[in-house]
This record gives structure tokens, sequence and C-alpha cells, in this order.
């Protein structure tokens, strides 16, 4: 009962986090336009899904391109690097777009942008680390709120 209750209350916490707001209900802004950061197929996407070794659900907040390592990964939109970190996942790059978009790029192994620089659509930015089935983790941000990214591709597959 208690992991049902837990459960619960993540779902409900993270539909604060996560609006479903669509690409059409952006239109009227003029979304952003994006290209993949790598071309690949998509081993997990956005939305709740079942972690195998947490055994438990929760909120995927990004998608998971099935990507090998030395693959290099290519800024999906014009944009300023506002953060360069390193966590536990390898290192992390979030580039801030016009409009209050952001796009945040995990599971990278070598960098070669850095913070304050501007970047164009199809920079490469670095390359996926080669730990095996880590993949390329990408996440699309507005105003800080996590959206669905595979409508926003140009070239979706």
């Amino acid at each position: 009962m208690r992991t049902l209750c837990y459960t619960l209350v993540l779902s409900l916490a993270f539909v604060g986090v996560v609006s479903g707001v669509s690409r059409a209900e952006h239109d009227e802004d003029k979304p952003i336009s994006l290209k993949k950061p790598v071309q690949a197929p998509v081993s997990q996407k956005f939305g709740p899904t079942y972690h195998p070794i947490l055994k438990r659900e929760q909120m995927n907040l990004g998608v998971l391109f099935d990507v090998s390592g030395d693959t290099p990964v290519q800024a999906t939109a014009d944009g300023k690097v506002s953060e360069v970190n390193l966590n536990f996942d390898g290192i992390t790059v979030v580039i801030r777009h016009n409009q209050g978009y952001e796009s945040v790029y995990s599971h990278l192994s070598t960098v070669i942008v850095e913070e304050g620089i501007h970047v164009k659509t199809g920079t490469v930015i670095g390359y996926v680390t080669e730990e095996e089935g880590a993949g390329l983790y990408y996440e699309l941000r507005y105003r800080g709120t996590a959206l669905d990214p595979l409508p926003f591709f140009d070239d979706e597959e």
C-alpha cells in the first residue's frame, strides 16, 4: 500500500513539472524547430516509465537515443551554452535557445564547448560516453517545463 501511495504522490508531483504542452500550443509563439542531436532511434520515450533496477514507475522527462560511444552530439538549435556539468552519469550540457526554450544533453564523455559560447544548429558539442547502454539522454524545456521533444524535430522519423 505504501508503494502505491508513494507512486501516486510522485505521479501527482510530476503533473506540475510536465504539462504535456504540445507543439501546436506554441504555434502562435513561433515554436522552436529542432534538428535531432544524433541520427539514431529512440530507445526510451518521454513520459511515465517503469525503472527495471529501482522496480518502480518514474517520470522520464526526456528521451534516450540508442547510440554507441564516440558518437558526435550536435546542438539541436542555435543558442548559448549555459551549463556544462560533470555528474554521476557523465557530462551534461545545457543550451538556452530563443523564446524560453532549453535543450539538455546528458551521458556525454567529452565536451568541446564551454559555458557562455554561442552555437549554431548542427554544431558538435561533444561525444556520447562509451559506457555500455548509456546512449544520449536529451530533454527539451520550455520556460522550465519539460516537453516531449519528438514532435519538435524537423526530421522526425
